[in-house]
């Protein structure tokens, strides 16, 4: 990127560019736009640190998310599928099984996760994945091989290596 005093992103979408020039250090100001504000807001609460909030780390449910899709930008984008802003990202089938995996990475609590049937030796299984793991993004990179492993979920091809990327890019 070129230096400057300005970084102007005119079509920011969800300001990957505005990121990647914020990190960059070449820029005393931005400015970003875009037609749709959800991914600017949403930007915007990370940069000003309110994704800190716990309130972030809930399992948002399907209602949860038609009541507050219009309001809340994290539900919008975070929750939505393909973060498209108007569907649940999750079908029905697979739901349950998401939420149990939710609750057991995020908040420690394995009431869900035994409540979906599984084996004795998958639910061992999966607390062995995360035990001593303290971070929930290492905690979910960790259950989710195993989950897969066992057949409790089943993964794009790539959604394993593209989840360790993500894991090793975190700042």
């Amino acid at each position: 990127m070129p230096e400057g005093e300005r970084f102007v992103d005119l079509f920011a979408g969800g300001c990957a560019m505005t990121h990647a020039a914020i990190l960059s250090g070449k820029y005393k100001s931005f400015l970003v736009n875009d037609k749709y504000p959800y991914g600017l807001r949403l930007f915007q609460m990370g940069v000003n640190g309110e994704l800190d909030d716990p309130k972030y780390l809930r399992w948002v449910s399907r209602e949860d998310f038609e009541k507050e899709k219009d309001t809340d930008p994290f539900v919008k984008l975070c929750w939505s599928f393909g973060n498209n802003g108007n569907t649940f990202m999750y079908n029905t089938k697979i739901e349950p099984t998401k939420k149990a995996l939710h609750y057991a990475v995020v908040f420690d609590d394995w009431t869900y996760i035994e409540q979906l049937g599984l084996p004795e030796a998958v639910v061992d299984a999966l607390k062995k994945s995360v035990e001593g793991k303290k971070d929930w993004n290492e905690r979910r990179l960790a259950m989710t091989h195993t989950a897969f492993d066992n057949k409790v979920i089943g993964l794009p091809h790539n959604m394993l290596q593209n989840l360790e990327r993500v894991n090793m890019c975190r700042v």
